[in-house]
């Protein structure tokens, strides 16, 4: 059985357009600002404690906004509670950011692992999610 001939010019518009392809992947997944930071202020904890959840909300919709809505759900209720999940922000400038503190108990019946926390951001009907990680240990 005989290959065909390998066409070195065809390949290479081939590869280029599936490098520039990917540039610009890359590109618009990274050149968007996000609106939330978030972390853990103490990762890992042990079972029985409290940590914060640390979340900065930014608007980068490029206008104030009045009304916005920062939602915490943790995906382990019964391993990793909070006290308040919903926060309203009002009167948010254009690029301006804000903290937020979420007090995090830790069940003590919680097993060694990683919890996550869903975090979720509507800025005038514009929403953004993400989720923030924490390591519990004995």
């Amino acid at each position: 059985m005989e290959l065909p001939e390998f066409d070195k010019k065809k390949a290479g518009i081939i590869l280029g357009a599936l490098a520039l392809i990917l540039a610009a992947a890359l590109l618009l997944n990274y050149s968007q600002p996000t609106k939330i930071k978030a972390h853990f202020e103490s990762s890992p904890v042990t079972p029985g404690t409290q940590t914060n959840l640390i979340v900065e909300v930014t608007n980068i919709l490029g206008e104030d906004v009045n009304t916005a809505t920062l939602t915490v759900t943790p995906v382990s209720p019964a391993d990793v509670l909070l006290s308040q999940e919903t926060r309203n922000i009002t009167n948010m400038g254009r690029d301006e950011w804000r903290k937020f503190e979420f007090p995090i108990n830790v069940s003590p019946d919680a097993v060694d692992g990683t919890y996550s926390v869903n975090i979720e951001v509507t800025l005038d009907g514009e929403t953004e999610s993400t989720r923030a990680f924490l390591e519990v240990r004995s």
